[in-house]
């Protein structure tokens, strides 16, 4: 997810440390139809920010269940900490994989 840390490392205000945790669902046409962003110290200003970046990325692809799409619901974290950006590698690792 290098063009997400990316686009959220432009954010323009002071990054406060916390943790995000980000769920989004990806339809059966490969198109985002759910985000929802919730901060450890509720930074709506952050939260709208990383659904806007989700809302502008295009690459979704469903999952793919014996041959057929699925609606595809994932999870992952986002760790800010001292104005760094963290996807943790667990989550890197396996999307990798999956690829």
């Amino acid at each position: 997810y290098p063009e997400l840390l990316e686009s959220m490392a432009k954010f323009d205000s002071l990054l406060k440390d916390q943790w995000l945790i980000v769920g989004i669902k990806v339809n059966k046409k490969d198109i985002l139809s759910e985000i929802n962003v919730s901060s450890s110290i509720n930074d709506t200003c952050f939260e709208n920010h990383l659904t806007y970046i989700l809302l502008k990325m295009r690459k979704w692809k469903a999952a793919i269940v014996n041959s057929k799409k699925i609606e595809s619901d994932i999870f992952f974290t986002v760790l800010i900490s001292t104005n760094e950006i963290f996807i943790p590698t667990e989550y890197r690792y396996r999307n990798n994989q999956n690829q």
